[in-house]
């Protein structure tokens, strides 16, 4: 083989090593902008999501306070139970004035909560709703002396478990705490939370009231009771209430300015991803012009 045809394959034999390592490093750089538009993409997505949740959350503060000042007469919780309305249309935080009595005989000592570093349980205690008077068509006319107009009471069947609040735990943990109770009728003002539908009882048979609980089943808790319960918490929402403790009313986990950080860091974060993103094509822009 002759010196010139010698140059002339390895010639083409350098060409051929270049266009391979060309496609390699094409494909390189397009998995990379790839993975960058797509960091950026979900960087400014989420920032949006947080900035949606610290919309939805402003809101639901705003619900509260204005449940805490305009608190819903019981017929109101009563008339969504029984059909008006759908059972999903109790709402979440939704404030409420009753009157009644406590059960404290019964009550439940809601394990492991802390308050300001301190541990302690959550005070549930069955709450006996005074029975609500309600006036029908058929008995307007009824004189309240004839048997009949004991027609307009509805029968309080139902119970209400109340969460009193905080109450700090005794140095040994086979002590349990006392508290008083107001006895006779009370006027609460209450907010309501849902639940899920689990709790851990004790494995003895041998019940010491107040029963110490891990979480709350309203189904169990009920069969300690003569009467069924709503399966909904009743939170005591200040500390102006009969029988409270320290008071624990439900607030969203996170408030809007958490979100708005969250949303800044995300916002951030997609800016970051683009300033690398705009410095690594420029210089790689610049490399390939001066090869040239």
């Amino acid at each position: 083989m002759s010196q010139g045809q010698n140059k002339h394959k390895a010639i083409f034999s350098s060409l051929r090593i270049d266009k391979s390592s060309w496609q390699q490093i094409a494909h390189r750089q397009s998995v990379y902008h790839l993975l960058i538009l797509f960091l950026i993409i979900l960087g400014i997505n989420l920032g949006f999501w947080q900035l949606e949740r610290a919309d939805e959350k402003a809101l639901m503060l705003e619900e509260i306070r204005q449940g805490q000042q305009n608190p819903l007469p019981w017929q109101d919780f009563l008339t969504r139970e029984q059909g008006t309305l759908s059972k999903t249309a109790q709402q979440e935080f939704g404030h409420f004035v009753i009157m009644g009595q406590y059960h404290p005989q019964r009550s439940f000592l809601l394990d492991n909560r802390t308050h300001q570093g301190h541990v302690g349980y959550h005070l549930l205690t069955p709450f006996e709703i005074l029975p609500v008077k309600t006036t029908s068509a058929k008995n307007q006319d009824t004189p309240k002396d004839s048997p009949a107009s004991s027609a307009n009471v509805q029968t309080a069947d139902r119970w209400l478990l109340i969460n009193r609040g905080w109450i700090p735990a005794p140095r040994l943990r086979s002590d349990l705490p006392i508290f008083d109770t107001p006895k006779g009728l009370v006027q609460l003002q209450v907010q309501l939370k849902h639940l899920p539908p689990t709790m851990n009882l004790p494995e003895t048979p041998i019940l010491k009231w107040p029963l110490r609980i891990q979480q709350i089943s309203l189904i169990q808790v009920a069969d300690q009771l003569p009467t069924t319960l709503y399966p909904y918490e009743f939170r005591l929402i200040d500390a102006n209430q009969p029988g409270v403790q320290i008071a624990k009313p439900t607030q969203p986990a996170l408030q809007p300015e958490q979100h708005i950080g969250y949303a800044v860091q995300w916002f951030a974060l997609a800016a970051t991803f683009f300033a690398l993103w705009f410095w690594r094509s420029r210089h790689f822009f610049f490399r390939q012009r001066e090869e040239q």
